[in-house]
């Protein structure tokens, strides 16, 4: 039983010190962290496009003049509680840009040599007192945990994030992000409608000044074509309402990847960690905790 624990015990620490010197280990938390990185600026891209939008088409006016009769029809005032979810919604798309950075920054720091060395030297000190002596003292045992997180929690999180994203979320953010942009042309090209009808309508406008002169001169006036505001109104306003829920979806997304997941995988490290460490697990009369 004790050859077998005495095994155990060097295969696992051969097993963190190979981890800790190979490559892979903060290569492959890079590539999960930069493609949340991605989305998330991508996401972000799209949120300050659709922020541009809707703020172009709130400070839109239909304006014309038939006969010398002015008429200015604001379309877009309706959309200020719409245009603030979408900034309240881009910042968080920041966020989650600066969380998955300091992801990245996290693991780069990790990987650093110092502290590789540092956990082989405390993993073969730890190994060696568990195997000969029966037992390591409870501050190497800690010692050790700490270093072993620092040097692999974040990578590991990040492939745990990434994973939850792939099995659960993946389907759910690309069909979110696909109708954000759909919304967002929707709404440009509703507020390129208003600028048409508002040349349109400006053109005419002068025609219909001049419609004596035509008369006199023969000609048929042409009155101006009042553009309806309520369907392009009604056009934007469908958009936008559409693109709340698909801003709540991808909110989901991020919340889950860069707060819950990370949160959740922190309270099982630090309980796993606890119950290592814990009273029970030591021996205070000699200050050693069984391997």
């Amino acid at each position: 039983m004790l050859a077998a624990k005495r095994w155990v015990i060097g295969s696992v620490v051969l097993l963190l010190i190979g981890m800790a010197w190979s490559p892979v280990s903060q290569s492959v938390g890079l590539q999960q962290s930069q493609a949340g990185l991605e989305r998330a600026l991508a996401t972000f891209a799209i949120a300050r496009g659709l922020n541009a939008v809707i703020s172009m088409v709130q400070g839109t006016e239909l304006a014309f003049e038939p006969m010398g009769i002015g008429a200015v029809f604001a379309i877009g005032q309706v959309l200020d509680p719409i245009n603030d979810l979408v900034e309240q919604f881009s910042s968080l798309m920041l966020l989650a840009s600066v969380a998955f950075g300091l992801q990245i920054l996290l693991i780069k720091i990790g990987a650093h040599w110092l502290l590789s060395v540092s956990l082989t030297v405390v993993a073969i000190a730890y190994a060696v007192m568990a195997a000969w002596r029966g037992g390591s003292p409870g501050w190497l045992v800690r010692l050790f945990l700490v270093l072993a997180l620092a040097r692999f929690a974040v990578p590991v999180c990040a492939l745990v994030s990434e994973g939850v994203y792939q099995v659960f979320l993946q389907q759910e953010y690309v069909a979110a992000w696909s109708s954000l942009e759909r919304s967002k042309d929707e709404i440009r090209a509703s507020e390129r409608q208003v600028s048409d009808e508002s040349v349109s309508a400006d053109v005419q406008s002068e025609k219909a000044q001049g419609s004596l002169k035509w008369i006199r001169d023969g000609w048929k006036p042409s009155w101006p074509k009042i553009p309806d505001v309520k369907k392009i109104a009604k056009d934007i306003m469908q958009a936008a309402e559409k693109s709340v829920q698909h801003m709540i979806d991808l909110m989901v997304v991020f919340l889950l990847q860069t707060v819950v997941v990370p949160l959740v995988f922190l309270w099982v490290i630090v309980a796993a960690g606890r119950s290592v460490v814990s009273p029970k697990g030591v021996r205070h009369g000699n200050g050693t905790s069984p391997a």
